[in-house]
This record gives C-alpha cells, structure tokens and sequence, in this order.
C-alpha cells in the first residue's frame, strides 16, 4: 500500500464515521422527543382523570338547591378550578417536575362546561366538556350535547 490508498482508505473512513455519528444523534432526538411527548400526554390525562374526579367529588357533596340549578356552569367552573385535596403538597425532591399545564376553563352553555389543557407550550391538548345534568347537579338545564 502506498501513502495516497491510505490516506484515501482514512478519509473513507472518517467520513463514514461522521455520517454514522450524525444518524446515531437524529435517532437519539427523536427517541427524546417522543418520550417528552409521551410524558406531556401522560400528564394531560392524568390531569384530565383528577378533573372528572373533582367533579364527581364535587357532585356527590353538593345538595340539589335552588343555588345549584340556577347557575350550574359556575358550579361546574368551580368545582374544576379549586384545588383538590393534597395539590398544594410540596413534591418528592426525587420527582422530575413536571411540565407547567396551561388550564383554561370556560362555559359553552347553562349548563355546559369546557376544560382544555395544554402542555409544552401548546404542542399538546386536550379537552373535555363537563354537563351539570351528567353529574345530577341540574337535571333539567343542559340537555343533550349535540
């Protein structure tokens, strides 16, 4: 072998290396994305299961009044944005913190609530419409959904 097959050999070599390095790091991106997505979805609807729980909580507390049927919307808006039992405990320092949810709560109807929660800067969503009549918190205000 004479010096230019070697140094051609070498620079083959590298620049194989270089482009296998560069593949290796774009599977890694994308591994780490799909596990931020994974983790973001995950919390959406853990967050979204706590909610209906509040609810459902909120529903089997709540007396059938006069108050309730009047304005069930707010009663729905409330129950979904008090805190619930143990939120305001510091947690575990081994815990990741988790993504900052962006909440937003708004009535569609007397009788009908929306929850939408996003993550990641709006990368995410979800949503989920609340009925006070679903909960029997008003049967009469509501009605159907369509």
């Amino acid at each position: 072998m004479n010096l230019v097959e070697v140094l051609l050999a070498g620079l083959l070599f590298s620049l194989a290396s270089a482009g296998s390095l560069q593949v290796m790091a774009g599977m890694g991106k994308s591994l780490q994305g799909a596990a931020q997505a994974r983790a973001a979805e995950d919390q959406l609807e853990a967050e979204l299961r706590r909610s209906q729980a509040l609810v459902r909580a909120g529903a089997a507390q709540q007396q059938a009044t006069d108050l309730a049927c009047d304005q069930p919307a707010l009663l729905l808006s409330r129950l979904l944005t008090e805190p619930g039992p143990g939120e305001g405990d510091a947690p575990a320092p081994s815990a990741a913190p988790p993504a900052p949810l962006v909440r937003q709560v708004s009535v569609l109807a007397p009788g009908l609530v929306r929850l939408q929660l996003e993550a990641g800067g709006g990368r995410w969503q979800r949503q989920r419409l609340f009925s006070a009549a679903a909960y029997g918190l008003c049967p009469s205000v509501g009605g159907a959904l369509g």
